[in-house]
């Protein structure tokens, strides 16, 4: 039998343990609290003490600085130190300025450096700095200073002056530890110390006593510390005199260790009493809490042996207090409640056999599929809509485990998470794919919850067909990853206009003294050969940049018509060194084909994205991948199904390789926007969408063809235009054109006016540059007919070059004006020229480019 506590007990000592536990937290708080303000009284007597002790030292040192301005305007002191009297010097020292309380008086003549009286060997080591304060012109004070480690002193020095010459300078050494007089007079007879610190040390100045300190402790040199240094040595607070660093003052705490002693005595008296008449108090109350107890727990037990007399209650008029009045009245109501609950449990059985028709009529017309299993998941009955999701008649379902029905790619994985959520009772809000008896694939959401049936354990499932709702979810989904990757090309553009703009401006430098320099080097030098490949990789920057801003949609697509062959070789030149010893590069390359119409920078990119792709796909395991490019005419019954092209000439392009290819499901999709095979990270699943694009948009097709393990190859076509291919390759050889007009240049850029300054006056131009948009508006305002031409750039401060644009044309509407700019959102070519302006070009602008355009400028206003 388990042994039970008595009540009264547990009351009692609650009651003793409550009243120990808040006397001890009230000793606890009244004792720290009244130990802090001890604390607080004895650290501000401590305080005082140390003031009383600055000032009297205070008092002591401004005696002494008075008695050496004294010495130092003594006529007689002057008198035998003009006239060379050292003896008579050496008497009135004697007399006048004694040795005797710590200070020593002495003069140095300013001939020989002689002292009067002679230095004692103790002051020998401190000549040096006898001699330095002898260069000084007024006062020299230093207070309290540890010259070394046995010498803490304090030293005046004033110079003796006969109008203008100095005749000597007067000094006194003063020694704390030699001041009994001082010493007596601030500590008395008390246990009170003055101290000094040396190096690791301090030294009571009354006894000569060195105590070492321990540990590393607050900075005591520090002027101005206010830290109590609370027993650093045992019965001991310290505190540093505020205005003497080095000096500190201590006292005895034991004094305070007394109070405090007594303050705990008296509390801890005052605490055993209260705890004694806690005791009897608690057992007065535990035997009135007791007694009724008891007496009414007899009459519970005789009420027990016998349950069927007439009125079974507890005598409630017998109990004095009211908690135990009504108790005895609760325990009578349950007696009453339970001969009225078991009257009423037979009416409740009929109710629930009504409860029960109900709720089968419920499952059964239910729109949700509803089934019972055992624990094992057999399924045990299911409602009519199950049978209309799945197609199984209701014996059928109920010769099946449910799981024979999941989908088997998911069935091990779903059993798994079921069985683990049925462990806390509940599993909801599952979506998996069921298979019908047709063998169709239906997503279904199920709940589970795990109930009893007949005391046996089973599972209640709700199943709802969710095939519709989940379609849309997916292409919702869909949708938003692309909204998303839109997005993120939208703010790629906005950062391509920023970054275009910078990057032309360097550009621009950077071609114009390449060509510059070209220009300047013989024809056979390595240096233009050198300098040649440079300007074909700022070329080939400008060229990326313009593909920046195709690609984000920020301007305009420049076609023309062009040969193919330069832009795959300079493509295959920046991609050989890209790619690994383990890819090999096969091109071959017919030099006889035609041109195209077409965006060189486009072009370029199709090249790229192709190729990397291809690398990609090869750079675990290496591989080739061969460029080929011919000129075809395309017949109708050659076509490819998936492609509608016309029966005309094309240039064909074939860029394949050998890496792990793709399946069909790849194939079909890889044309997709943001579609991607690859890691997240490694592409955005737009390069060949990009592609397509480009292709489409020059009239031209692509197509693919690849086989797992196999490789992939592409295959571009781009229509071929009639154009005399020779013209395009002597384009560059034509000659640029010059003039001797007076051109007014303006660019907030000073590297930029530099370069196309020189630029121009090569091309004999005749240049006036400024750095200012106001400034240049000023010279033509001044000079308006002297300029034939202003070019100016687009973005500078205070003034835009369209807002100058217009003042110079209102000033004079003839002026020929080019303007440039690296990128700009606000204005365009169309926009430019409705202003005024005959020339709108981009940087980097090339030496031939800019003089081809002067030209253009200058002979419409000719014409």
């Amino acid at each position: 039998m388990t042994h039970r506590k008595k009540f009264s007990r547990f009351i009692a000592w609650t009651l003793v343990v409550f009243q120990a536990v808040s006397l001890t937290l009230v000793v606890g708080i009244l004792y720290a609290t009244l130990s802090n303000s001890m604390d607080h009284e004895f650290y501000n007597k401590l305080q005082v003490q140390e003031k009383e002790v600055s000032m009297a030292l205070s008092d002591r040192l401004n005696q002494l600085e008075a008695d050496i301005r004294d010495m130092s305007l003594n006529n007689a002191v002057r008198v035998n130190l003009m006239l060379g009297m050292k003896n008579q010097l050496l008497e009135l020292m004697i007399m006048q300025y004694p040795f005797a309380n710590g200070a020593f008086f002495f003069i140095q003549e300013m001939e020989d450096s002689k002292f009067i009286p002679e230095l004692p060997e103790s002051f020998t080591a401190l000549k040096p700095y006898l001699q330095k304060l002898s260069q000084k012109k007024d006062l020299q004070k230093i207070e309290f200073h540890n010259f070394r480690d046995d010498l803490f002193l304090s030293l005046f020095s004033i110079p003796i002056y006969r109008k203008d010459d100095c005749l000597g300078m007067a000094h006194v050494f003063y020694d704390l530890t030699q001041d009994t007089h001082l010493l007596q007079r601030i500590l008395g007879k008390s246990n009170a110390k003055l101290l000094i610190q040396t190096p690791g040390h301090l030294v009571d100045i009354r006894t000569d006593q060195s105590r070492i300190l321990p540990g590393e402790i607050p900075d005591l040199t520090a002027k101005g510390s206010d830290h109590l240094l609370a027993d650093l040595f045992p019965g001991e607070n310290i505190i540093p005199l505020e205005i003497y660093p080095g000096l500190f003052y201590a006292a005895s705490s034991e004094p305070l260790q007394k109070e405090k002693s007594s303050l705990i005595f008296k509390l801890v008296f005052l605490c055993t009493g209260i705890f004694l008449l806690t005791l009897l108090v608690s057992f007065l109350i535990v035997r009135k809490v007791s007694n009724p107890l008891e007496s009414m727990a007899k009459q519970a037990l005789e009420i027990a042996r016998e349950p069927s007399s007439p009125s079974p209650q507890l005598q409630e008029e017998k109990l004095e207090y009211i908690e135990f009045h009504n108790l005895a009245h609760a325990f009578n109501q349950v007696l009453r409640s339970l001969l009225e609950t078991q009257e009423k449990l037979q009416g409740r059985a009929k109710e629930l056999d009504a409860s029960e028709k109900r709720y089968r009529s419920l499952v059964e017309t239910s729109p949700i599929g509803i089934l019972s299993t055992d624990k094992d998941w057999k399924i045990i009955f299911a409602n009519q809509i199950l049978e209309e999701i799945t197609d199984y008649s209701q014996a059928d379902l109920c010769s099946m485990n449910f799981w024979d029905m999941v989908s088997s790619d998911e069935q091990d994985k779903m059993r798994q998470a079921g069985e683990n959520y049925l462990r806390q009772g509940m599993y909801k809000g599952l979506e998996i794919r069921l298979i019908g008896k047709d063998g169709k694939l239906i997503w279904i959401e199920f709940r589970a919850i795990r109930i009893e049936e007949d005391s046996k354990q089973a599972i209640l499932l709700n199943v709802m067909d969710i095939t519709e709702q989940k379609q849309a979810r997916e292409e919702k989904k869909e949708l938003q990853i692309q909204l998303q990757h839109a997005h993120k090309m939208e703010a790629i553009g906005t950062l391509a206009g920023g970054i275009a703009h910078d990057f032309n401006n360097i550009l621009l430098p950077i071609i114009g003294y390449t060509e510059m320099t070209i220009a300047d080097m013989p024809e056979d030098s390595l240096i233009r050969k050198n300098l040649g490949e440079v300007l074909r990789a700022a070329e080939l920057a400008k060229g990326l940049v313009h593909q920046i801003l195709t690609f984000s949609r920020r301007t305009e697509k420049e076609r023309k018509p062009l040969k193919i062959q330069p832009i795959i070789k300079e493509s295959l030149k920046l991609l050989r060194a890209s790619l690994p010893s383990t890819i090999e590069i096969h091109q071959n390359i017919d030099k006889e084909c035609g041109a195209i119409l077409a965006d060189p920078t486009q072009i370029y990119q199709v090249i790229m994205n192709l190729c990397t792709n291809a690398y990609h796909a090869m750079r675990e395991k290496g591989g080739i991948l061969e460029l080929t490019l011919t000129e075809v005419t395309i017949d109708s019954a050659d076509l490819p199904h998936n492609l509608d092209m016309n029966s005309t000439p094309y240039l064909r392009l074939v860029i394949s390789d050998t890496g792990h290819g793709m399946d069909r499901a790849v194939t079909e999709r890889i044309f997709d926007p943001y579609f991607t095979t690859k890691s997240p990270g490694e592409g955005t699943g737009l390069g060949l969408s990009v592609v397509h694009g480009i292709i489409s948009s020059h009239d031209g097709y692509i197509n693919v063809y690849s086989e797992p393990g196999e490789g992939t190859t592409f295959y571009v076509y781009l229509p071929r235009i009639d154009v005399d291919t020779k013209v395009l390759d002597v384009i560059s050889t034509k000659l640029v054109p010059k003039g001797e007009e007076y051109i007014l240049l303006v660019d907030d850029d000073e590297q930029i006016v530099n370069v196309v300054q020189q630029i121009l006056e090569r091309l004999c131009y005749r240049v006036e540059a400024r750095t200012s948009s106001v400034e240049a508006l000023k010279a033509f305002q001044a000079q308006p007919e002297k300029f034939d031409l202003v070019i100016t750039d687009l973005t500078m401060p205070n003034m835009t070059g369209t807002e100058l644009a217009k003042r110079l044309i209102d000033i004079r509407s003839d002026i020929p004006i080019i303007l440039c700019t690296g990128f700009s959102e606000t204005i365009s070519e169309n926009k430019a020229k409705a202003i005024g302006i005959r020339e709108y070009v981009m940087k980097p602008i090339t030496t031939h480019s800019l003089a081809i355009t002067i030209r253009k400028a200058l002979n419409k206003d000719s014409g």
